[in-house]
């Protein structure tokens, strides 16, 4: 067991080192830098200051060596500070994660608690109308991009009935049930697309496991059909729906990018896009890092879960 953790833990090394270069290199490649911005707003400018503004920042030093020297700090647990604000990008990211991580934990529940019932659903009832409600409802959410959703949340449940604000943020720890109001759309338009792929899962899989001879041995010992179902069949059903639903929890990452945006949330995906949009390199290399991390945290816990579940993989 220890080996495998071990083997794990190496392939996370060159995973954020690329995710890292590759950040790195296409923030560099796209026209444009914070100077440029910072020029663009004050109107005319002279070289001499617009060199000395580059020094300043280190934006006049060949590519390899800044990426040697953000990389060598990052490895200290040191993220540089942004161009911007010139504010610790460390202490940013801190105050935004855990805005984040609260989405991303919270749509994981939504998509939880409304694939494993229709999921289920639908595989008992294979072939019947209530298959096919899930199939429909499947197709509607991998279809529907997450921010028209969430636009379109918006419109029924904050400017038409007027049940819930349709952005802002409130923390957790000032008011637990303002904080709830004000992350229930955005979990939802995460959410529902998330269920809409698990669901199909749950079902594929509950039908193989329906199939299998330990579940067949458990009907003929006259076991209900709802604890064949729920303590056996299902049980091993879940077993690979435990292993997508953490490579799904990336997917929850990358887009509290653009749902951030839309419920005006202060969470590390909108700081990244305004970076981006402001051409301020640390503030983003650290914000995709942080995800990158995060990303490869839970899937590697999601292996070592998957292994003590299933000791085959330790020696695959």
């Amino acid at each position: 067991m220890l080996g495998y953790v071990g083997r794990r833990c190496l392939l996370a090394i060159p995973t954020l080192f690329g995710v890292a270069l590759i950040v790195f290199a296409l923030m560099r490649a796209v026209p444009g830098d914070v100077v440029t911005n910072l020029v663009g707003l004050q109107g005319n400018v002279s070289q001499e200051r617009i060199a000395e503004l580059r020094r300043m920042f280190g934006l006049d030093l060949p590519v390899h060596v800044q990426f040697g020297q953000w990389a060598s700090a990052a490895l200290q647990g040191d993220l540089g500070r942004s161009l911007r604000t010139g504010r610790p990008i460390a202490t940013d990211l801190a105050l935004r994660f855990p805005v984040t991580l609260e989405l991303t934990l919270l749509s994981l529940v939504v998509a939880l608690a409304i694939a494993l019932p229709v999921g289920v659903a639908a595989a008992l009832n294979r072939g019947r109308w209530l298959d096919h409600l899930g199939s429909v409802f499947a197709l509607l959410g991998l279809s529907i991009p997450g921010f028209f959703l969430g636009i379109l949340l918006i419109l029924l449940f904050s400017l038409r009935l007027g049940w819930l604000p349709p952005a802002g943020y409130v923390p957790l720890a000032e008011a637990p049930l303002a904080n709830l109001r004000h992350m229930v759309l955005p979990a939802l338009s995460l959410g529902l697309i998330l269920a809409a792929a698990t669901a199909r899962i749950v079902r594929s899989t509950l039908l193989e496991a329906l199939e299998l001879d330990f579940v067949r041995t458990a009907r003929a010992k006259g076991l209900s059909e709802r604890a064949v179902v729920l303590r056996h069949a299902l049980r091993t059903a879940l077993i690979p729906v435990v292993t997508v639903v953490g490579l799904q929890f990336g997917q929850l990452l990358g887009g509290a990018v653009i749902i951030e945006q839309v419920f005006s949330l202060p969470g590390v995906g909108r700081f990244a896009l305004e970076g981006i949009n402001l051409r301020d390199y640390p503030v983003v290399q650290g914000a995709v890092l942080l995800i990158a991390s995060a990303f490869v945290v839970v899937n590697l816990v999601v292996d070592l879960l998957y292994a003590l579940i299933d000791p085959r993989v330790r020696y695959g």
